[in-house]
């Protein structure tokens, strides 16, 4: 209350108290005579203004002082501070506002496999005929049957730890089938112990419908294409020049045809693959599984497959890579021979395994044990012998605050910089040697201690690009794939980054906090924040995964949205466009230029006016709907493309 002393109010009113508001002090005369008059005890929440301008949250509680006469004398008052538990309260509350305007749907159940807290969209899709579902468990609110058989066995998984990754057809009473992506991860507390589930839950229905059709109109076309031999040359344009790895396999396995994106992705000559088995080129752990969906399309069983399976490339590298096998049928109505089409995603599984390992593998460790731990699932995603996460001291040296070598932590040091790697890393923000890591820096003794071969450092900085230190790899062997070695080690320096700048500033979550803050980290959404001089406060892993820009590079910067938008003239018409439309709308498509030059259409929703976060500005949550847009524009294509087909097929018969 602004006392020095606990008898230093004795003898004195609320008018001499120097630290109280001269309004604070007439509310307190208020309150004191309610009191009196009613003669009743009151408890009251307020934040008084003292006269040095401060505030503090007080609970207040005051009844009417009686002397054993029962002689009503004064008022008797006990004040409680709970300033950092409203300001507790006022965080999760905004935390959760956010998910709440989540798009996808979001629940975290218990072990008990009972609803603890889901979200609007969670509830307008399985809350049909008014059923309550916070409390309830999944076997109340989706039927007994799909739980046990279908829900729990996945759901005892998750809660022994392990990440649930899945997509289906659903059905559901007095509702249309849908296809949605489920995942679903264990909530972990600081403890280590696992207490629920999360699952997040993302609509794909019109995906998987277009996906649907394009697979149709592909069956089709090959069979129009098939009649119509005067078509074959527009074909084999296509098939040659396409961007998309296309190959057609015999019925055998072997390679028919191969095109140009196809050699690229294997690093192979056409003349290399003509004729050699499929399998031969898969990964061989993916090998029975590869042969046993593609037997079935071979044999007719299914139409075809979406097969997910990692190739091995002629220079040894691994591509991860989605193929769609569709059976091409012959004039006896049997599969004459398989079309394969190729989506590579080496990027998007590496980008997603660096993000599970550093969540799965920091989740639960804080402090002195968080950057060992992140050290240790690096050097399992490089396949590194050496990781050393430092900190810059001084200017000529670095103590390393993790060591992992020889697959276990090791002991601390200080080293000095001069003549090192680590010093060509922090002055040019990153370095790479692939190999004579020892002859190109002889003066570094340690070097040699650790069988050094090739080298790949990344600067750490805080968010106004001061250098706080270094993350680097260290292999005995020259060091392979460059571009995704790098792109894992800027994920997990990003995230080395972000722990460092916050141990140094020493601010601690509260739990609440941390768990809405942990479930917004998992969700497989864009979200962003500017504030009013349209300077981006907020971009999150998504974010960064989608447009290719890092946190680092985009929060702060004013010239962020020049990026974005590099038409000034379609970047003014949208900045007017969206001033008209305000801070309250859903779905509204804006092409965006990523950082290697491409565009991505996001679908951004906005209820900045509707949950208000002050200290973000401006927040909003996007769907990347790219693919999406580009399936429904090649499918029109195609259908005019089949129609031409199809005409020119009728004045021929």
């Amino acid at each position: 209350m602004g006392e020095t002393a606990p008898d230093a109010g004795i003898g004195n009113t609320d008018g001499e108290r120097s630290r109280l508001d001269h309004d604070c002090e007439r509310a307190y005369r208020e309150h004191d005579q309610a009191i009196l008059e009613a003669d009743k005890r009151l408890t009251w929440e307020e934040q008084p203004l003292y006269s040095d301008g401060t505030f503090r949250w007080v609970s207040t509680t005051k009844l009417p002082l009686r002397t054993a006469q029962n002689e009503l004398i004064g008022v008797f008052g006990s004040y409680e501070d709970i300033t950092d538990r409203v300001l507790a309260r006022q965080s999760l509350q905004r935390y959760v506002h956010m998910v709440e305007a989540a798009k996808d749907g979001i629940c975290l159940v218990d072990t008990d496999y009972r609803y603890r807290i889901i979200n609007s969209t969670y509830r307008d899709w399985y809350g049909y005929n008014d059923l309550p579902i916070l409390g309830q468990t999944i076997a109340e609110v989706l039927g007994q049957d799909t739980f046990e058989h279908r829900l729990k066995p996945l759901h005892d998984r998750c809660l022994n730890g392990e990440t649930i990754r899945y997509a289906d057809w659903f059905s559901f009473p007095d509702r249309e089938r849908c296809f949605r992506s489920v995942t679903m991860t264990p909530y972990v507390e600081n403890s280590g112990e696992i207490t629920g589930i999360v699952t997040s839950i993302r609509d794909l229905t019109p995906l998987k419908q277009s996906e649907l059709r394009q697979q149709q109109l592909l069956e089709d076309r090959v069979q129009a294409e098939m009649a119509q031999r005067q078509s074959e040359a527009g074909f084999r344009a296509v098939f040659e020049q396409s961007a998309v790895s296309m190959a057609q396999v015999a019925i055998d396995g072997t390679y028919l045809k191969v095109n140009p994106a196809f050699c690229q992705l294997l690093d192979c000559q056409a003349a290399d693959l003509i004729s050699q088995h499929y399998a031969e080129f898969v990964h061989p752990e993916d090998r029975p599984v590869a042969r046993s969906l593609t037997s079935e399309v071979a044999s007719g069983a299914v139409p075809s497959h979406l097969i997910a399976q990692r190739f091995l490339r002629a220079d040894g590298a691994i591509r991860h890579v989605q193929a769609m096998v569709t059976a091409v049928q012959g004039h006896e109505d049997s599969p004459e021979f398989l079309a394969c089409v190729y989506n590579d995603v080496t990027e998007q599984v590496i980008a997603e395994k660096a993000v599970r390992n550093i969540f799965e593998g920091t989740a639960s460790v804080t402090g002195a044990d968080f950057f060992p731990a992140l050290a240790r699932h690096l050097a399992d995603s490089l396949g590194a012998d050496h990781i050393l996460i430092n900190q810059l001291t001084d200017e000529d040296a670095l103590t390393t605050l993790a060591f992992w070598s020889g697959g276990a932590p090791q002991p601390t040091f200080t080293y000095g910089l001069s003549d090192t790697p680590c010093e060509r890393t922090l002055a040019e923000g990153w370095f790479y040697c692939p190999e004579g890591v020892q002859a190109a820096f002889p003066r570094d003794a340690d070097l040699a201690l650790l069988n050094a071969e090739s080298y790949l450092g990344i600067a750490l900085a805080d968010e106004d690009g001061q250098v706080l230190g270094e993350i680097c790899a260290i292999h005995s062997q020259p060091l392979q794939n460059f571009d995704s070695s790098m792109a894992l080690l800027r994920i997990f320096a990003a995230r080395a980054s972000a722990e460092l700048e916050r141990q140094r500033s020493n601010q601690a979550l509260v739990a609440n906090e941390a768990k809405w803050r942990n479930i917004l980290d998992n969700m497989p959404v864009l979200l962003d924040a500017v504030d009013s001089n349209g300077i981006v406060t907020l971009w999150n892993q998504e974010c960064e995964r989608v447009t290719g820009y890092s946190a680092d590079e985009v929060v702060g910067n004013p010239e962020a949205f020049a990026w974005f938008y590099p038409d000034s003239t379609y970047r003014q018409e949208m900045l007017r466009a969206w001033e008209e439309r305000g801070n309250n709308y859903r779905d509204w498509e804006w092409p965006l230029t990523c950082k290697d030059g491409s565009q991505r259409i996001i679908a951004w929703s906005n209820l900045s006016d509707l949950f208000p976060i002050p200290e973000l500005g401006v927040w909003g949550i996007g769907v990347d709907v790219t693919d999406r847009r580009r399936a429904e524009d090649a499918l029109r294509r195609s259908e005019a493309r089949y129609q031409r087909l199809a005409e020119i097929g009728r004045a021929h018969v």
